[in-house]
């Protein structure tokens, strides 16, 4: 092969690398835009769209009438992040011990920050404790958490430490992020926000939830950690005007 050849070999292959990029785009596109049709039309389920890698299953569920298609979710007393206006309104039920959901806090934690007012994300609880025995008890310690102000905070230090969350380290979290942490032993001890917590299961049964992370946009279901690309482009074209 001669020198002369080279630079046309060489120009093929950026061509052949830049037209196969495209592809990629162009199909990520394509099945942005078919999650998007298919949750706004109802027509597709939680099981059809799960991330099946990125999702704790329950083990065993009570028996509760499951909805189908748009369903309502959200509580009026959630912990919510964004604007009561917003076009896009996703709910998440969430485990502190799921490692999925811990994946998923990040992600929409940044995302809230990002988009604003532009969305409202609310937090509820489904504690897997066949699967995480401690989570349930983190779930109300997030409660009394919310009760002194601080449930944001104590959320995200949940999930960068939820290796441990046995009753003495959900105190020492406490102390840490400056709450009145014998305010709050006192709290998750008596047992005060079990109801809420309770309340949040059920509804997760009712509409569907069978694990975590399971997210509703506008009342239509996905479960499993979505990737931060695709729950981007979901909320960019929810969004849209």
């Amino acid at each position: 092969m001669n020198d002369l050849s080279r630079p046309a070999i060489t120009s093929r292959f950026v061509a052949v690398l830049t037209l196969g990029g495209l592809v990629l785009i162009l199909a990520f596109t394509w099945r942005v835009v078919m999650f998007m049709n298919a949750i706004r039309r109802g027509a597709i389920g939680p099981s059809e769209l799960s991330f099946k890698n990125s999702f704790t299953p329950a083990k065993k569920l009570p028996s509760i009438p499951s909805a189908s298609g748009s369903v309502s979710i959200e509580r009026a007393d959630a912990f919510s992040l964004g604007s009561e206006q917003a076009a896009l309104r996703i709910v998440e039920f969430a485990d502190f011990g799921c490692p999925y959901s811990q994946q998923s806090s990040f992600v929409i934690r940044t995302l809230a920050q990002k988009y604003g007012n532009r969305i409202r994300y609310s937090y509820r609880h489904f504690p897997l404790t066949d699967v995480h025995p401690d989570a349930r008890q983190a779930a109300e310690a997030v409660e009394c958490a919310g009760a002194q102000g601080k449930f944001w905070e104590y959320h995200d230090k949940l999930f960068l430490n939820q290796a441990d969350l046995s009753h003495k380290a959900l105190v020492h979290y406490a102390k840490e992020i400056n709450l009145d942490s014998e305010a709050l032993d006192a709290c998750v001890s008596s047992g005060r926000f079990a109801s809420r917590v309770q309340t949040d299961i059920d509804a997760g049964i009712a509409a569907g939830v069978a694990g975590t992370p399971t997210f509703f946009f506008n009342g239509f279901p996905i479960a499993g950690a979505i990737p931060e690309n695709v729950f981007e482009q979901l909320i960019q074209r929810f969004t849209k005007t």
